[in-house]
């Protein structure tokens, strides 16, 4: 069994490649825990009701997933705002081999108005950086209570913003992302069409009624040597008949044709 988690000790040198970081935002009536998981593309975000043996079972399965990845996993670390969970589950997680650190809270603001913020700040003097979420409230309290500190803000909360802002973008334009896509679809259509080598072909000859008997059989033999021709290079038969300007039913009636032939003409040397 692991020791439980000593704080005096020095911490260890951290190593991102090793090591499943877990963030958890507690709650009387659920956890949400998003974490970092080496070899695993994704950010797995997990909301469960308070229950110490889930948390340590979903640990285990994102360690499982790296493993699958290719990734052993030789730490897991912690980090969480102390609250009325926050102290006990320290000590039920780092008996059994996890690393947790308690934020623990300096003070406790009795609202989220600007002015409350900026008394405080006023109160304590000497603030340099300050990391805060969205609130627009924090962010004028900040700027009338400590002007000359720096205003951060974590990765999930950046993550999420660019998340929102992206979303609501796609969202405007959906209609412009389906006409875009449509007219990429057709390009790359014309483009593989016209990337295929077409034979030249003569100009269209008149039509057959007109011509004697003798030069309408030259027609019909000539369509029917560009018929095969193309056919004998894979063109489908929709494709031949659009590029001969021919009706779509002539091309599958000149190759039955030929079919029928050759099966005669093997018939007759049989014979022979």
């Amino acid at each position: 069994m692991a020791k439980p988690l000593d704080s005096t000790q020095p911490p260890v040198a951290f190593d991102h490649e090793s090591t499943l970081v877990a963030v958890i935002e507690m709650s009387q009536s659920s956890w949400l825990v998003a974490a970092v998981v080496p070899g695993v593309e994704r950010r797995p975000l997990q909301k469960l009701t308070p229950d110490q043996d889930a948390l340590l079972r979903l640990f285990e399965r994102w360690t499982s997933e790296a493993a699958h990845a290719g990734t052993t996993i030789a730490r897991v670390l912690v980090a969480y705002e102390a609250g009325r969970d926050g102290f006990w589950l320290a000590c039920w997680l780092g008996v059994r081999g996890v690393e947790c650190h308690v934020n623990r809270p300096i003070d406790l603001l009795p609202d989220r108005h600007a002015e409350t913020v900026a008394a405080w700040l006023k109160a304590h003097p000497g603030v340099e950086v300050v990391a805060r979420d969205r609130a627009g409230a924090y962010a004028d309290g900040i700027r009338a209570g400590a002007p000359s500190a720096v205003q951060v803000s974590d990765r999930w909360h950046l993550l999420r913003n660019l998340g929102d802002a992206l979303a609501g973008v796609l969202d405007r334009h959906h209609h412009d992302l389906r006409m875009a896509s449509k007219a990429a679809t057709g390009a790359a259509l014309e483009i593989s069409t016209a990337a295929a080598p077409s034979p030249p072909t003569a100009p269209l000859p008149a039509p057959a009624a007109e011509l004697p008997t003798a030069d309408r059989h030259g027609v019909r033999q000539a369509r029917f040597d560009e018929v095969m021709a193309l056919h004998g290079q894979g063109w489908p038969m929709k494709r031949i008949a659009r590029t001969l300007g021919v009706n779509r039913n002539e091309p599958p009636r000149v190759c039955r044709r030929l079919h029928f032939l050759r099966r005669w003409s093997h018939h007759d040397e049989a014979e022979i």
